[in-house]
């Protein structure tokens, strides 16, 4: 069984060690709300840079900017502590 509360040798934009869970949950979460016409961009506190969306054919329906902790509070886990939360920020996009 995979250990998924050890920690990798990367940190997050604030400077926290990422554990291998924070990974895990970031890639998933930017892979399902990449795959969703209405959003335009991703900013998560897992990645240094914002992740732009580009537009498809129904790209008048791409507005919204989602803001994202993916897996706040994951630093309890090696604690088997289940006190976490997804946190999400959405922000129409007025450009």
């Amino acid at each position: 069984m995979p250990i998924y509360w050890e920690l990798l040798e990367t940190k997050n934009v604030q400077g926290e060690e990422q554990q291998k869970l924070d990974v895990i949950a970031n890639e998933t979460f930017i892979k399902s709300l990449s795959q969703r016409e209405v959003v335009c961009g991703i900013a998560s506190e897992e990645n240094d840079t914002f992740i732009e969306i580009k537009s498809g054919a129904n790209s008048e329906l791409s507005k919204y900017v989602v803001l994202i902790d993916p897996l706040d509070g994951s630093s309890n886990i090696d604690v088997k502590c289940l006190c976490r939360n997804d946190l999400f920020y959405l922000s129409k996009n007025y450009s």
